[in-house]
């Protein structure tokens, strides 16, 4: 997985765990989450309104089933994801010229040489776009995997 921002829904803190569950409620579990997972896929895409299709294309889930739980996990696999979560400061520095004696740019159709160009800095503010979505389904995530427990067990 590229480096980026999960979130994961994890439900191995339960009572008893999958290993001691019988078949039923461990596929009821399983599919519960699958459902839950492309869910949470579909409302981070949503959320996720920003200029490139990059950060979009690269929101992608998966559930997989361990001896101790069933695990739901949602990501953005762009390297800026972190940022985009959970915002930046962006420090105020002076840019030089690397090889060459002067910088080169263009700046409003105009040529312009510069020995230093002095960047002010920038503050990004935080999407909580993965987070943001998560919260949103929180009361829907514990419903959903009660029911299915619920169901499975004839409760």
């Amino acid at each position: 997985m590229a480096l980026g921002v999960s979130v994961e829904i994890d439900d191995r803190d339960a009572l008893v765990y999958l290993d001691e569950m019988n078949g039923r409620i461990r596929a009821a579990l399983l599919t519960a989450e699958q459902a839950l997972e492309a869910e949470l896929v579909d409302r981070v895409r949503r959320r996720a309104h920003v200029r490139t299709a990059a950060y979009r294309a690269s929101i992608d889930g998966d559930v997989a089933a361990t001896a101790t739980g069933v695990i739901a996990s949602v990501w953005a696999g762009v390297f800026y994801a972190h940022i985009l979560e959970d915002g930046a400061t962006l420090p105020a520095r002076t840019i030089l010229p690397n090889v060459e004696q002067a910088l080169h740019f263009m700046d409003d159709a105009h040529e312009v040489f510069a020995k230093a160009v002095h960047w002010p800095g920038a503050k990004i503010k935080p999407e909580h776009i993965l987070s943001g979505a998560l919260a949103e389904m929180d009361d829907e995530i514990v419903d959903a995997l009660e029911a299915a427990i619920n169901n499975a067990t004839g409760a």
